[in-house]
């Protein structure tokens, strides 16, 4: 067996942290996630650097914010050069392999994203975005197209289980499978998953009022509600099913002490907290996701309560790997002192660039944040473009229902976050309104190209 671990990493889409068995949830059925989070690190505190899929997705797998990377904002492709975790594995002996949604390869959704698009992954069982759950596709290494009928997860999985049962065990694997699930729509699940659950019997977050926005013109009451609930609950209890198998398969091989595995989210998901829906808002049920790793034996099981966010992710994931990773130019840190129980701290940078699609629709702008210690720096432009400030201490108000921007209590606090949040936005990219941002940027063409494929309005 090589020295370096293989990596099994699962990434569901729009799951927020408070949905699963492990983080507290009552409701959710999870018990294969939850069996193994009691052996396996817990992250309490992950985060979401941008909350929504294709900037997210692009900064999950380079360790480098949107900005650099190039997917700034949904349907925005990722720059081709960009250097990922799979070429860096690559370069160390492994066989990389990545099955599911990838949402970077720009507009067309259904385009195949040929092998120079692909960030360096070798086995590619892919699809670039697609959400109809009963009746998708994949595209395998060679450009063929699968259409496929039935849950798609199961698909995904199984195609997972296959690659697993004939991995070469001479070299090291590090497979990446992305469900598009448990991102809405929320009726196409197995219905007599969705049937396990009662939606009147859900405890609603005490931040949730109504009627739910979706867009001025789209609002949902309590019934409403509570039915989408119950499809994201029944879609979270689907891929509880396909964790287990993927941990049987490795079980089945005698990999599972040799494997570093993950589960995470790409961003969370509103669902009525705040009177809003979706994603892209610096609100905890937007931007902070679970985070659980597992390393066989090699890691101390438990919670940890340092920070960390997706951009931290393939620096860390290199480390524990063994993978020699000073030489690399990543925006993230490596974490694993985190996850080995050696270090607390940590801070999350979080941006929203550019409120494309469900945040136009609602009126929502840009923003950036940070996390820090206990509370959260949130900052935005108001009247005049004069950007404001947000605070939130998350340990005495987890919903966020007092800012204490203007609590002179806090006054020194929130000295000291605007300064190191304009620390960050200064390397990174600068206090801009949106329109600037795209422009000061040479990203209009870009940009153009996405708006004219959904039928948007252009910029000149």
């Amino acid at each position: 067996m090589s020295k370096h671990p293989n990596i099994l990493f699962v990434f569901s889409d729009q799951q927020r942290f408070s949905d699963l068995g492990c983080y507290g949830s009552s409701e959710v059925i999870t018990p294969n996630i939850d069996k193994w989070a009691q052996q396996a690190v817990v992250f309490d505190r992950f985060y979401s650097n941008c909350p929504v899929c294709v900037p997210a997705r692009g900064t999950l797998l380079t360790g480098t914010y949107p900005l650099r990377h190039g997917a700034i904002t949904n349907d925005l492709r990722i720059r081709p050069d960009s250097r990922s975790i799979a070429h860096i594995l690559n370069e160390n002996g492994y066989n990389t392999a990545y099955f599911g949604k990838w949402h970077l390869g720009g507009v067309p959704r259904d385009q195949f994203i040929t092998a120079e698009n692909r960030l360096g992954f070798d086995y590619w069982r892919g699809s670039n975005c697609n959400h109809n759950y009963m009746k998708s596709y994949y595209d395998d290494n060679d450009d063929v197209r699968h259409y496929t009928e039935g849950y798609e997860p199961h698909i995904q999985t199984g195609l997972a289980e296959e690659y697993i049962a004939s991995a070469d065990t001479d070299r090291p694997f590090a497979m990446f499978l992305s469900f598009g699930t448990p991102h809405d729509p929320y009726d196409l699940v197995p219905a007599e998953t969705k049937a396990l659950y009662d939606p009147e019997s859900f405890i609603l977050r005490d931040n949730v009022t109504f009627p739910v926005m979706r867009s001025p013109s789209i609002r949902f009451d309590e019934t409403a509600l509570r039915g989408q609930i119950q499809g994201y609950y029944a879609h979270i209890t689907e891929l509880d099913s396909m964790m287990g198998r993927l941990i049987a398969a490795l079980d089945g091989r005698g990999l599972r002490e040799d494997t570093v595995i993950v589960y995470t989210s790409d961003h969370g998901n509103m669902l009525g907290s705040h009177g809003l829906t979706d994603k892209q808002l610096p609100h905890e049920e937007s931007v902070h996701i679970p985070f659980i790793v597992s390393y066989g034996n090699k890691l101390r099981a438990g919670r940890r309560s340092g920070i960390a966010s997706l951009v931290d992710i393939a620096p860390t994931l290199l480390s524990l790997a063994g993978i020699d990773i000073s030489g690399e130019r990543c925006d993230g840190c490596d974490a694993s002192d985190i996850v080995n129980g050696t270090a607390d701290g940590g801070f999350a940078y979080l941006t929203e660039y550019i409120p494309c699609h469900q945040a136009s629709l609602r009126g929502s702008g840009e923003w950036r944040a940070l996390v820090s210690g206990s509370c959260k720096l949130v900052r935005s432009p108001g009247a005049g473009g004069i950007w404001q400030n947000e605070l939130y201490d998350l340990a005495a108000d987890p919903f966020e229902l007092r800012d204490l921007a203007e609590d002179g209590a806090y006054a020194h606090i929130l000295e000291s976050l605007v300064r190191k949040l304009g620390s960050l936005v200064e390397k990174h990219d600068g206090y801009l309104d949106w329109q600037q941002f795209i422009r000061q940027n040479r990203l209009i063409s870009e940009w153009n190209e996405s708006q004219r494929y959904f039928g948007l309005e252009e910029m000149e």
